[in-house]
């Protein structure tokens, strides 16, 4: 790397730890747990931490599962193993979940945002699991952190290298977990996620596009879209996404704001709009149909009023499951919860 271009990276670098100084309020919606308005969104679970209670894992008669995935309760978790890294997490089992790998069971997963954690977030699910149209395996991760030049930046998102990506190995570890342990409807793995968080979805549906049947984020971004890569100024330099190579055609729920979804990273302005309508063409391109749904009169990043809530986002992920090829909805979208939404057919 030259010596200018080692500048620009700490220049860079000091302007997002100038931004975190400020906070990193900006990147939590304030009504991000209201977004599955038809709920119950309390997210009443466990969370006295107590991962070493006596689970009773009468798992397969060789006990062969993942490390740390007989441990795992309903509630928080803390200290799942991945490789050298421990993460903590929210786990939701649906009613009739039990130790049995004959069981049948989709599973979301839900990312939460920059500079915020699992306990901000797992609201988005905690109440939904367990409804009547699909209910699923739930788990909203906490992030460990992601250090880039000396700045946390939450998810390692930017320059991913599938092989080592610490994201990809705990989707990877607690898939693994959860088809040994409860038995998984491989028709029906998901992924959603807010800000940041939708941005990680995204990179799974990019590097693990044969495994998820169909996605669905808030103000999300693909960075193996070079367009998306140019609107990011100096930023541009230190993002880089391996090519999607799967066959998968899986549909995906965009959602996002108007002109006011917008974070200042003081380096540079993340504009989620141009995201949205770059992603839109990108995917279609690819072969995949997209929902694209937009608040243009969203008052800033983070203001999901009038987005489909994420109990429709269940309803999107149990009409796409793995192999659907050509949408159900391509005809007319449903008529409660997408009134600001399009579809917009693949190519």
């Amino acid at each position: 790397m030259t010596r200018f271009s080692w500048i620009a990276l700490l220049c860079i670098c000091a302007g997002l730890a100038l931004a975190f100084a400020a906070g990193c309020d900006d990147d939590e919606p304030g009504d991000a747990p209201d977004a599955d308005t038809d709920t119950d969104t309390d997210g009443d679970t466990d969370t006295d931490g107590d991962t070493d209670s006596d689970t009773d894992s009468d798992t397969d008669s060789d006990g062969d599962l993942p490390p740390g995935c007989a441990e795992l309760v309903d509630g928080w978790n803390e200290g799942y193993p991945v490789g050298e890294e421990f993460y903590d997490l929210y786990l939701h089992l649906p009613e009739g979940a039990e130790d049995s790998s004959d069981g049948d069971w989709a599973v979301v997963f839900n990312w939460h945002s920059l500079g915020t954690g699992a306990s901000d977030f797992d609201n988005m699910i905690s109440g939904i699991y367990d409804n009547d149209e699909m209910p699923f395996i739930g788990v909203t991760p906490d992030s460990n952190g992601h250090v880039m030049m000396s700045v946390d930046m939450t998810w390692d998102v930017f320059q991913v290298n599938p092989e080592a990506n610490g994201e990809i190995a705990l989707f990877d570890s607690l898939l693994e977990c959860f088809e040994a342990r409860f038995g998984v409807d491989e028709d029906h793995i998901h992924s959603m996620g807010f800000s940041l968080g939708g941005i990680l979805t995204d990179m799974l549906a990019t590097t693990r596009g044969d495994v998820l049947a169909s996605v669905a984020t808030y103000s999300g971004g693909y960075f193996s879209n070079e367009t998306n890569v140019g609107t990011l100024g100096m930023l541009s330099s230190m993002v880089s996404w391996p090519a999607p190579e799967h066959s998968n055609q899986y549909s995906q729920l965009l959602c996002h704001g108007g002109a006011n979804d917008t974070f200042n990273l003081s380096v540079v302005t993340v504009h989620f709009d141009q995201f949205g309508a770059n992603d839109v063409p990108y995917l279609n391109g690819l072969g995949h149909d997209v929902i694209h749904c937009v608040n243009e009169s969203a008052s800033q990043h983070g203001d999901l009023s009038g987005l489909p809530s994420t109990m429709n986002f269940v309803d999107f992920f149990a009409a796409h499951p793995m192999g659907t090829v050509d949408s159900p909805w391509a005809s007319g979208l449903p008529s409660s919860g997408f009134g600001l939404c399009d579809f917009n057919a693949k190519d």
